[in-house]
């Protein structure tokens, strides 16, 4: 099927207007002209991609930076049509979030070619992202076979988000760690259910293979191109500052800050959940444990008050 673009804002000039149209009709798009009030109802007509007309001026740069804000618009790719030679307005462009810039008037068949590479990408990037939520689907299936583990994921991953705002970290950083935070425990899909669901205590080769999940998760994606940026979170999670973690026992800096905070929020949450031969810690009692292991060296103290606030934040308990 064609790719179906929206063309946001038509241009006011009568024979500027004919041409895009001539371009972005051809046999390879299909598409339709909105005008600047219709863009909140863009998503209704699930587009592949917008095109943001800039020729006339940079009016519509708010509504490229105010994109992404809206969850459902974000996966929507922008392109924008900027004056050719125009360097001043192309990088404002590309600071507002733009995908991909495309000078006009260009060499024949140049602005075609550009927003097919781009929806090219655009459908890329939705099979890695749909392999993505595959794999989230998966371990979220697997943590609901346990009442202490239902959701886990999903807490750790809201928790953390928190805590990276909380402490100044960029939507990017943020999001990276809601990814790795709802991946963090693949490895566990490969263990036997001797060990992933022992109700009990695990004697030392059950422990051994327990801990071995980081390493297990690690090689299962590391062959995935779009999955590396979320590997630190899967084969480091279990790392301590002080070195007591597993496998490797990093230290200090050798552990990233973005996969401390989603191990902080991990042992939270293993404190509060109930197991087969414990309840759960109160939140207090979680706190004051994470506190003391603190004191002892395992967690950096400069992440306690933000989980604290986290969890005030988020309403779990």
């Amino acid at each position: 099927m064609k790719p179906f673009f929206v063309l946001l804002d038509p241009d006011p000039d009568p024979r500027r207007r004919e041409a895009l149209a001539a371009v972005l009709a051809r046999d390879a798009f299909r598409g339709m002209a909105v005008g600047l009030e219709a863009s909140p109802s863009i998503t209704t007509v699930s587009p592949d991609m917008v095109v943001l007309n800039l020729l006339s001026g940079m009016d519509l740069l708010p509504t490229a930076e105010q994109w992404r804000a809206n969850p459902e618009r974000a996966a929507i790719p922008l392109a924008a049509l900027v004056p050719a030679g125009d360097e001043v307005a192309a990088e404002a462009a590309r600071l507002a979030g733009i995908d991909e810039v495309v000078p006009w008037p260009s060499e024949d068949g140049n602005v075609e070619r550009q927003l097919r590479t781009m929806e090219r990408h655009a459908r890329l990037q939705a099979e890695v992202s749909g392999y993505e939520k595959l794999l989230v689907t998966l371990v979220t299936a697997f943590e609901g076979r346990e009442p202490y583990t239902v959701d886990h994921g999903h807490r750790v991953a809201r928790l953390s988000v928190a805590m990276g705002a909380d402490l100044g970290f960029s939507p990017e950083a943020c999001s990276l760690m809601h990814r790795g935070a709802l991946l963090h425990d693949i490895g566990l899909l490969a263990l036997s259910d001797q060990v992933a669901h022992n109700p009990g205590t695990l004697g030392p080769e059950e422990l051994s293979e327990m801990q071995s999940h980081p390493v297990i998760g690690y090689e299962m994606l590391r062959s995935v191109p779009s999955l590396e940026p979320v590997l630190p979170f899967i084969h480091r999670h279990h790392e301590r500052v002080d070195g007591s973690g597993f496998p490797d026992g990093l230290v200090r800096s050798e552990i990233p800050l973005l996969v401390q905070i989603v191990s902080l929020a991990d042992a939270w949450d293993s404190l509060r959940s109930p197991r087969a031969h414990r309840s759960g810690f109160s939140h207090g009692a979680s706190l004051e444990i994470l506190a003391e292991e603190t004191r002892a060296g395992r967690w950096d103290p400069e992440l306690l008050v933000p989980l604290r606030r986290a969890v005030d934040h988020t309403g779990i308990s």
